[in-house]
């Protein structure tokens, strides 16, 4: 029996009643109805005997044994499950049990079901663990405007593989506490989806679990229009378990987006992950089609804001496109106005990730800030993998705090700092930022970069990490205001970056989608030429766009002579092969000159690889990502008074 409006009344006559209801044309319920379920009674035909806009009341502390499904209704208002019990009006905590309902699966399968169903509320319920803590406790699939408000779920003994499967379409969890929840030798989320679009709105939950606190994508979807898509996290604390340490509970990051469209992840507190399944990265950007029938699949319009990272081994991991299944890209993320604490690297990118703009973080790491790879790409459309050109195809660095470490930026086969950039980012705008430490003064990074001591850069902080009145960083951003995070600016944007307009006829994917002037005439007009034009040889970038001598000729005029001549003499260069495979060309350039060595560069394919003010010079070229064949190397090295020796090579590969 369960009770309808206060009175209890036997099942079986609210199901004959029903029933005539049902089968007399234009009767209908004149108000919402209230059922009332106690201890002991049949929950799941209070489900069926539901009609849309009726509360469905459990009694707190009852418990609830069974596999229950959420019926699909007729188009109507929403039907709401919740306590018997007036709940607070907060998030929940453990403390809040005897408050709440119980409902248990008394083997592996879901508690609670909803596939194809629409308009259901749960608010003020408890859930315990599946059998053994296998799949998923919450089940939804194909369903519409779910809302799960002041749910508390928490793994038992073995854990809880999955705490919320939520496949569909509006989709909330709100105010909820999940714990515990992970499966020795198998990944566990307390929040994950993969199809269905959204939007999904996750905010002012705990969140514990040992392989992801929340995960969108990472299996198959069955269409492109079923991505996970308008997705809001904001307001969580998403956390692990100390004890979890080397216990082969599978520790893989804290966020993690590997199929998704416009999401917005704000003022969140993501902390305590370590290197265990992964590499122990927090958040993770990666494109994934991980069960190879989703090529679709992208990370697109990402805005990570106002954030705390903290207790974490590594911080942020970007990956382009997926290297073993065909993906489309990553690309349009914003990383703005966070606070990252790691011991490792701050932000990790490859494999040709689209638009990446990150700007006021304050970041304090103990290893690399920034590291660029190449990695291979699996682009949607082509038959097999390849490896990968270049690791970001445009990259705005801007207003943020680090410190250098031992590498710095690291480029993969690239060396550190701005050649790491040149190499390996198409694009890059670098400014305004600051990589502290003694260990970064050898190396050379684009302008505006400031490379204070470890002790001048730590005295610029509040315990907190915020800057104090004194600090030079204040008021020095391009914008007027404090380098580093910014907490509650007015002016910080509230949705995901739009895309660029492409430009017809550049040759670059100006708008980060994989495609080069799609949308644009078969004949694009003529780019004008941007002034000042490059003035080749002089060894400066003159039209202001990172590269040096582009469009010049493979051996560079000589320099002119820009001091009264007394030295005629050009130096006398030896070029000695030290080592080369098919991997790598190394080399060695030594000079003399009585007026002493002035400059030497050297140029690769027409790519400045190495300029310096002195000899002997070692160096080398990655031969790894090109097709066989003879590539020009170039050598000029120059004296105090301006004489110039070129000489000209090929490497055959």
């Amino acid at each position: 029996m369960f009770a309808a409006h206060g009175r209890r009344v036997p099942a079986g006559l609210i199901f004959a009643l029903a029933a005539i209801v049902s089968l007399v044309p234009g009767v209908s319920q004149a108000h919402a109805a209230t059922l009332y379920v106690n201890a002991g009674m049949d929950f799941q035909a209070a489900l069926n005997a539901a009609k849309p806009g009726d509360e469905i009341v459990l009694e707190a502390g009852a418990r609830f044994v069974g596999n229950f499904s959420l019926p699909v209704k007729p188009a109507g208002a929403v039907i709401t499950i919740r306590s018997s019990a007036a709940l607070p009006n907060r998030r929940l905590t453990t403390g809040d049990a005897s408050l709440l309902p119980k409902i248990a699966s008394p083997t592996v399968e879901p508690a609670l079901v909803a596939f194809g169903t629409s308009n259901w509320r749960l608010d003020g319920l408890q859930f315990e663990s599946t059998r053994d803590g296998m799949y998923n406790i919450v089940y939804l699939q194909d369903a519409t405007n779910i809302y799960m408000d002041r749910l508390l779920i928490v793994g038992g003994a073995q854990g809880q593989r999955r705490a919320v499967m939520a496949n569909g379409r509006q989709v909330t969890l709100t105010r909820s506490h999940i714990a515990n929840i992970w499966r020795n030798g198998e990944e566990s989320q307390a929040f994950a989806a993969w199809d269905g679009a959204g939007p999904f709105t996750i905010t002012d939950n705990y969140l514990e679990a040992a392989s992801e606190g929340i995960l969108f994508g990472g299996a198959n979807s069955k269409s492109p229009a079923n991505i996970p898509s308008d997705i809001l996290v904001e307001g969580n604390h998403i956390s692990k378990r100390l004890e979890w340490k080397g216990q082969g509970k599978v520790v893989k990051n804290s966020f993690e987006l590997k199929s998704a469209k416009r999401a917005v992840i704000r003022n969140n507190l993501f902390e305590r992950n370590w290197s265990d399944g992964q590499n122990g990265y927090a958040i993770l950007f990666t494109v994934r089609n991980d069960e190879g029938q989703s090529p679709w699949s992208v990370v697109e319009d990402v805005l990570f804001e106002h954030n705390i990272v903290r207790d974490t081994e590594n911080g942020i991991n970007i990956l382009g496109y997926d290297g073993y299944q065909a993906s489309g890209r990553a690309t349009r993320i914003t990383i703005q106005h966070n606070l990252v604490v790691a011991t490792g690297t701050f932000l990790q990118i490859g494999s040709e990730v689209g638009t990446v703009v990150v700007d006021h973080n304050t970041v304090v790491q103990g290893g690399s800030f920034l590291s660029l790879y190449f990695g291979d790409v699996w682009v949607a459309g082509t038959s097999a993998r390849r490896p990968a050109l270049f690791a970001i195809e445009s990259l705005r660095m801007t207003n943020t705090l680090g410190n250098h470490g031992e590498y710095g930026v690291y480029g993969e086969s690239s060396g550190l700092g701005l050649g790491a950039l040149q190499r390996l980012a198409r694009s890059y705008t670098w400014t305004n930022n600051v990589l502290a430490g003694e260990q970064g003064w050898g190396q050379t990074y684009p302008a505006i970069t400031l490379q204070p001591s470890m002790a001048d850069h730590r005295a610029q902080f509040n315990t907190d990490h915020s800057l104090k009145t004194t600090s030079s960083y204040k008021n020095a951003g391009t914008d007027g205001r404090d380098l580093g995070f910014i907490w509650g600016a007015s002016s910080i944007v509230q949705t995901p970056v739009p895309a660029p307009v492409e430009v017809c006829g550049d040759g670059i994917d100006n708008n980060g989608d994989g495609r080069i002037d799609e949308g644009c005439p078969v004949a694009p007009a003529p780019q004008p030429v941007p002034p000042p034009a490059e003035i080749c040889g002089d060894g400066i970038d003159n039209n202001g766009d990172g590269r040096i001598d582009e469009g010049c000729p493979v051996a560079p005029a000589p320099q002119p002579v820009l001091q009264p001549v007394q030295d005629t003499v050009a130096p006398v260069v030896t070029f000695t092969q030290t080592m080369q495979n098919q991997n790598f060309y190394r080399f060695r350039v030594a000079a003399t000159d009585a007026s002493g060595i002035a400059s030497v560069k050297i140029w690769f394919n027409g790519v400045l690889i190495k300029s310096v003010a002195s000899a002997p010079v070692d160096a080398e070229v990655n031969l790894k990502n090109l097709a066989r064949g003879a590539y020009p190397l170039v050598i000029a090295v120059s004296d105090a008074r301006g004489n110039t020796t070129t000489q000209n090579r090929t490497v055959t590969k």
